[in-house]
């Protein structure tokens, strides 16, 4: 039944805002249904957890989550202070309350981290959500290491990449290189992680993307 709901007062809003603006959480919204419900599925939040977006941006697809998920503490982790907009997290917040029907009961702190590690404490985090996200660490291997030790023993990492069809392959619309599949799970497992599920999707340019599940490799502890 929510699924239809923000199916329907999607397509809504698109059909009666012809002027609706491309940064508005109504857009966004629009948008990311498919990758929200991938990501759902991956990370099977539960009632309770804490959830670290590292690259978490604005923080709308984590407010986002809370339209069908709740009691889930967020930390929005990003390197420059000027993109955690409280205003702009409260706008989308105040736009998916309306689509829920009731208040989000999820919690939003933004955070500031590093090019090489979160700044939170070991062990402190149920799920980590890098979306979109991994093409563009600057020290991948540190990143990586740092989320193993903010990982709880039975946490788990859910990364959402675009995948290269063949090396050195540039994303055109961040010019960014992007990896292979076997590169990135390669990536993780080599600092200790281990890869579950692989889900597959595509973006709205029908990019090929999957979406990776991570544990800590029991071998490793």
């Amino acid at each position: 039944m929510k699924t239809l709901l923000i199916g329907g007062l999607a397509l809504l809003v698109l059909t009666s805002c012809s002027a609706q603006r491309n940064d508005s959480p109504e857009f966004f919204l629009s948008t990311k249904k498919k990758r929200l419900a991938v990501i759902l599925q991956a990370a099977d939040f539960r009632p309770g957890d804490t959830v670290v977006d590292i690259g978490s941006g604005n923080g709308w697809f984590d407010a986002m989550v809370g339209i069908q998920r709740d009691n889930l503490t967020f930390y929005l982790v990003e390197l420059n202070s000027s993109i955690l907009s409280t205003e702009k997290l409260k706008q989308a917040l105040d736009f998916f309350e309306q689509v829920k029907g009731k208040p989000i009961s999820c919690s939003y702190t933004p955070h500031i981290g590093t090019a090489k590690g979160t700044n939170l404490p070991d062990a402190s985090c149920d799920k980590i959500l890098l979306i979109d996200t991994y093409h563009h660490l600057a020290y991948r291997d540190e990143m990586i290491r740092d989320m193993k030790r903010i990982l709880k023993i039975d946490g788990k990492l859910i990364v959402y990449e675009p995948i290269a069809r063949k090396p050195k392959e540039i994303l055109k619309r961040c010019n960014s290189e992007v990896y292979t599949a076997d590169h990135i799970i390669s990536s993780f497992e080599s600092n200790g992680l281990h890869v579950g599920e692989i889900y597959k999707t595509v973006n709205n340019n029908g990019k090929k993307v999957r979406v990776f599940t991570f544990r800590k490799d029991p071998a490793a502890l």
